[in-house]
């Protein structure tokens, strides 16, 4: 597994301003590479905002932080309705949780060292299939996914999502006092370089059944 991001002084430089912006919507970060990647509600024995963002390490970070910005504010689980599961993708509200779950995914790799993007993307994306009803057919949620990206008529609110997720990430950044060059980062990666050299892997592991 790639090591967590925050170890470099770049990622060291990052985290301090994502606290900043998560410290702005009330909430606390709490890293730590063997612990969880969630935003919830303060427990009544912690002192402090009400709400605590943990997170591995960077890519995490960024993730959790794209679900956030989507939302507009903290809440337990980003407000995730678990009652939608499996997700069902006729549904335009129900794409709309899979066009934010890519987005934090490709956001959250276009700030970590280029070389552990793959890795980082996978680690995120291949825990979706829960979403789906497909935790246990990591095949048939690859696909179902392949299929809805590759949709004309379902590209451009995954686009949409992707504009707003970069956007909001970058602004919020600068917003809170980051240079430029570590606020703009997202700059160097967009979702189909990411998504089709994840695609080529399929074929290189076999894992993909043709």
């Amino acid at each position: 597994m790639a090591p967590p991001a925050f170890e470099c002084p770049p990622g060291l430089a990052l985290v301090r301003w994502i606290e900043a912006v998560f410290e702005s919507m009330g909430g606390r970060v709490r890293l730590d590479p063997e612990g969880d990647n969630l935003c919830r509600r303060a427990r009544l024995d912690e002192s402090g905002p009400d709400f605590v963002v943990e997170a591995q390490g960077l890519p995490n970070l960024v993730h959790e932080l794209v679900h956030a910005l989507f939302l507009g504010r903290l809440e337990d689980d980003h407000g995730f309705d678990y009652g939608l599961i499996p997700l069902d993708l006729a549904q335009s509200d129900h794409r709309r949780h899979l066009w934010e779950e890519l987005t934090a995914c490709v956001v959250s790799v276009a700030y970590g060292e280029s070389r552990f993007r793959q890795a980082w993307f996978i680690e995120q994306f291949e825990i979706q299939g829960v979403f789906h009803g497909l935790e246990h057919d990591l095949d048939g949620f690859r696909d179902r996914v392949d299929q809805a990206v590759s949709r004309p008529d379902w590209r451009t609110e995954l686009e949409d999502a992707l504009s707003f997720g970069f956007r909001e990430v970058r602004d919020q950044l600068l917003a809170a006092g980051a240079p430029v060059e570590l606020a703009g980062l997202n700059d160097v990666l967009q979702f189909e370089s990411i998504w089709q050299e994840y695609r080529q892997s399929w074929s290189v592991s076999g894992a993909r059944r043709n």
